[in-house]
């Protein structure tokens, strides 16, 4: 047994235990099968577990009726799969992990959690689910703790950085694709739209037990109606478009990665937020910032999407004129918000006036939202709407001094900083 490892996980709260869990079986999923070579790889037995830890994702994200139906029903069919293979610990610990998860005893999921998480005893695995356990503690939903790579503490037994270990058959490509780019996701901490996870987790189980061809045709569809309708509900807004795309195509490589960054510090103050003031939401000005991080991404997939010869495809340059549009729609409100703020600080409460004096005062936030914006940006309209805020946060600043609040802080926190270009 592996006790010594799990003594530190006994006091956890079901909720954050039941997320180490999650995370720990998507590491092991790699050795999920018992043989990988192209002779012995069996798609069913990978196919089985796969729908299986999916459901197990998503019921943690979003723990409904139908997606717990969903759960279980997968973990049963990769059990009746059992008697006919060879099992592995992470595929022991996938179903063990479902069952967890399922089990309305909370006594008995805590039980079952903890000595799942026994079957993979790993010290990377546990040194990564403390850095794991720190990050869930900082957020306010579940789904966050998956917008961090999987692998942010040194590894030694693995390679983490690998695909899926699939044969390199032109069939099995075909037919399990979708879970390459799935894993990849988790990897990566981008994982893919929860909605469209949702929709593969309710395929229903007739086409599963079909076999992966049916599976694959399926998610297919789902794929290209998930595509066709979210296309159809994504607002554009022409006003804020930037006329070309060119510098942003460029600088793709460094654009990619200062979008990302930019979308991980937005978070991890949102985190902050609500775990030093216990709110449930952002004051009304900042709500605009809660929506940056998956525009920030989407953005950032976009553009490493591009070849690297450089050659971005006339769609490619309209979808990143969109992305780029809705982004800074975006700021603009974000603008527009601080803009009214000042006509209403009189009316504050002491709690709305320290909510204000939070994100005021994350000098690297403010800096960078603007710079990293400017930088890859040739509009001058555009980037005259980013200077903008930064003279409404000044103008709220002399009016919060006026107010009495604490002026030695708050001057410092809002300091103008010096504008890409000026001297």
């Amino acid at each position: 047994m592996n006790s010594h490892k799990t003594d530190s996980l006994q006091k956890l709260p079901q909720e954050e235990l039941q997320l180490l869990l999650v995370r720990y079986t998507l590491r092991a999923f790699p050795a999920v099968n018992p043989d990988t070579s192209a002779k012995s790889f069996d798609e069913v037995f990978f196919l089985r577990h796969a729908r299986t830890l999916l459901a197990m994702c998503c019921f943690v994200t979003e723990s409904s009726p139908e997606i717990r139906r969903a759960a279980q029903h997968a973990a049963s069919s990769a059990r009746e799969y059992e008697p006919f293979k060879l099992q592995t610990a992470t595929s022991i610990a996938i179903k063990s992990a479902a069952d967890a998860l399922l089990l309305k005893d909370a006594k008995k999921k805590k039980q079952k959690a903890i000595k799942t998480i026994e079957l993979i005893p790993f010290s990377d695995f546990h040194a990564q689910a403390q850095r794991d356990l720190d990050t869930i503690r900082k957020t306010s939903t579940s789904a966050i703790i998956f917008d961090r790579p999987l692998w942010t503490h040194p590894v030694e037994i693995m390679d983490p950085y690998q695909p899926l270990p699939f044969p390199d058959l032109e069939e099995v490509v075909l037919q399990l694709g979708f879970w390459q780019d799935w894993y990849k996701g988790f990897l990566d901490g981008k994982p893919l739209d929860w909605e469209l996870q949702r929709r593969v987790a309710l395929i229903d189980d007739a086409i599963w037990e079909a076999g992966p061809e049916a599976v694959a045709a399926q998610i297919e569809r789902i794929k290209e109606d998930f595509a066709t309708t979210t296309s159809e509900v994504q607002d554009r807004f022409p006003e804020y478009e930037p006329k070309s795309v060119n510098h942003l195509i460029e600088n793709r490589v460094l654009a990619s990665a200062s979008l990302q960054g930019l979308s991980v510090q937005i978070s991890d103050e949102i985190a902050q937020y609500h775990a030093e003031t216990g709110a449930n939401a952002l004051p009304d000005a900042f709500q605009p910032l809660s929506d940056m991080p998956i525009l920030l991404n989407t953005l950032a997939a976009t553009l490493q999407g591009i070849p690297s010869s450089g050659e971005a495809s006339a769609e490619t340059e309209q979808r990143l004129r969109e992305e780029n549009g809705r982004l800074n729609a975006k700021v603009a409100e974000l603008q527009g918000e601080l803009a009214t703020l000042k006509l209403k600080l009189e009316n504050l409460s002491e709690a709305d006036q320290k909510g204000i004096l939070f994100w005021f005062q994350k000098n690297a936030l403010w800096g960078m939202l603007p710079v990293c914006l400017w930088a890859f940006g040739e509009d001058l309209e555009i980037r005259n709407r980013y200077e903008n805020m930064i003279n409404n946060k000044e103008e709220i600043r002399q009016l919060l001094m006026q107010e009495g609040l604490p002026q030695t802080q708050v001057q410092k926190s809002l300091r103008p900083f010096s504008r890409p270009g000026r001297a």
